[in-house]
């Protein structure tokens, strides 16, 4: 699955992959790798933000041990861009079933503040003050553990989507550098986490065959300032989960 991540007018709030805001650590879905390919980078910021998950969970056990039972609970309400169900309940936080912690969420699909995803009328339930206190303590936490890339044109970056959580700091382009990536998601079946059922269940579907997927929007790649051309949707509720988280 190819995506292009490029500044695109003719949202209406612009927020994730499409814009130039800060993006806060998440992940991308259940996929298992992110490939990020820089055709141009941008005239300034943009660098990718990466911060380990294991890290980010021991320290938080170390110094807010009771966020972890809140991280891990399945009460979490999370948005599916407008497709029916109008959002699931899952954790935020995973165990594999070797043991390894992971997490899997992003603040787009759980904060009504944004938009583009969560968009107003859909009278989605809030989260509470104590689940975004939770959040934001993943945020510190991970950001006080953070490394920075900041890629150039040719550069290719591998990043194990649930071993590692990722961000990226803001942007500015002119007429003379624009950001444009391309983003992959790879699945290799063999060398593959072994998740939880109730995960699997959205890698599995991230890698299905499915002809239309709701909240895409089509545009010309190539189009040195592109605007969006047409928001494909889907009332197909068979893979929810599928909502933008970028």
């Amino acid at each position: 699955m190819i995506t292009h991540l490029t500044t695109l007018k003719g949202i209406e709030t612009q927020a994730g992959y499409y814009s130039k805001q800060f993006q806060t650590f998440h992940n991308d879905h259940a996929c298992d790798v992110i490939s990020l390919y820089c055709l141009s980078p941008p005239a300034s910021g943009g660098q990718v933000r990466l911060a380990s998950a294991s890290k980010t969970y021991q320290d938080i056990v170390e110094t807010r041990p009771d966020i972890i039972p809140i991280l891990a609970d399945s009460n979490w309400i999370h948005q599916t861009a407008r497709q029916k169900p109008l959002y699931i309940r899952r954790p935020l936080l995973y165990q594999t079933d070797d043991g390894k912690p992971f997490f899997c969420f992003s603040r787009a699909a759980l904060l009504e503040e944004f938009r583009t995803h969560r968009l107003e009328g859909l009278g989605l339930p809030p989260l509470t003050r104590t689940q975004r206190e939770a959040l934001d303590i993943v945020e510190t936490v991970a950001d006080k553990n953070s490394l920075e890339i900041g890629l150039q044109s040719g550069d290719l970056i591998f990043i194990n989507n649930l071993a590692v959580l990722h961000g990226r700091r803001e942007f500015e382009d002119n007429e003379i550098a624009k950001r444009h990536m391309l983003r992959l998601w790879v699945h290799n079946p063999e060398r593959a986490w072994k998740l939880p059922n109730s995960i699997k269940v959205l890698r599995d579907c991230l890698y299905m065959d499915l002809p239309d997927i709701p909240g895409w929007f089509i545009f010309d790649p190539m189009d040195p300032d592109p605007t969006v051309l047409q928001e494909v949707t889907s009332d197909n509720g068979s893979c929810g989960t599928l909502g933008s988280s970028k």
